[in-house]
């Protein structure tokens, strides 16, 4: 069981992906990592899996669910813990960190409590779903924990289908759809002391550089970062680092690059940059 999330931290750069797979580089406030105006994906690209069920069924195990009224007033709400196992589940299905999980989860529990559909089983359990979108939280019959998270969607959130976005996984491929695989086939070709991922390039060329990451663009961008990474970035690094540990490198131009040393590697990734005047 967890508790009541802490207070909004400050602003960050959204941690989603757009319709293309290319990153956001908003910023946000949001605890769940999402600004609200890009798609909100949580990958570049979606991964099709096994999607949920077996819980939406008008009786599980020989036990029907009876319609009743809401377990808990909409205030009420806050007291109740998210477990781990329904924390890891929303993070494994939406490729999540576990503290923007519960985030999410606390925020369907409340539209459940106000608009959901909710049964309860013969054992006590409360079953609070909306149905015809494809939600479902399970609730302990103490009403103490969320139990259990279930939904029928391959990547949406219950925050982005409120939002009115449209699924990847039906849409017809696109060019847009092909973005993130030529930006590997550059990134490939990287010769930087320090791994470059897809979203630091991309918020190198938009942001620091002011111009848009295009095809016959990108290997000039790229080699202008792995100049900068080289001549400025390295140097400053301060070993060692722990793995899976963010660190920041402020340089000259008062941009932070975030960096991260993966397990088993000597040298760190760039995961994304910023400055003091977007997080302002």
């Amino acid at each position: 069981m967890t508790a009541k999330p802490a207070a909004p931290a400050s602003r960050r750069v959204c941690r989603r992906y757009n319709v293309d797979g290319s990153p956001c580089v908003n910023m946000t406030p949001r605890l769940d990592g999402w600004c609200g105006k890009c798609a909100g994906f949580t990958q570049p690209q979606p991964t099709v899996g096994v999607t949920g069920t077996r819980w939406f069924k008008a009786s599980l195990n020989g036990q029907a669910w009876t319609p009743v009224s809401a377990p808990l007033d909409l205030d009420e709400a806050h007291n109740v813990a998210v477990t781990f196992a329904a924390r890891k589940l929303f993070a494994a299905r939406h490729s999540c960190s576990m503290d923007e999980a519960e985030v999410q989860i606390r925020s369907l529990l409340e539209d459940l409590l106000i608009s959901g559909q909710i049964d309860q089983s013969e054992d006590g359990w409360y079953r609070l779903m909306f149905k015809k979108e494809g939600y479902l939280l399970l609730l302990s019959p103490d009403r103490a924990a969320v139990k259990m998270y279930q939904t029928k969607h391959v990547e949406r959130t219950w925050a982005q289908v409120k939002e009115g976005v449209k699924s990847r996984v039906s849409m017809p491929k696109t060019a847009g759809h092909n973005l993130t695989k030529w930006i590997r086939g550059v990134l490939g070709s990287q010769d930087a002391p320090l791994h470059i991922t897809q979203r630091a390039l991309y918020t190198y060329a938009t942001a620091y550089a002011e111009t848009r990451l295009q095809r016959d663009n990108a290997k000039v961008i790229l080699s202008q970062m792995e100049r900068q990474i080289e001549q400025e970035i390295a140097p400053k690094i301060v070993h060692p680092l722990a793995e899976g540990v963010v660190s920041f490198v402020v340089d000259t131009q008062g941009w932070t690059w975030a960096l991260v040393l993966d397990k088993g590697e000597s040298m760190p990734v760039v995961l994304y940059l910023t400055c003091r005047n977007m997080a302002d």
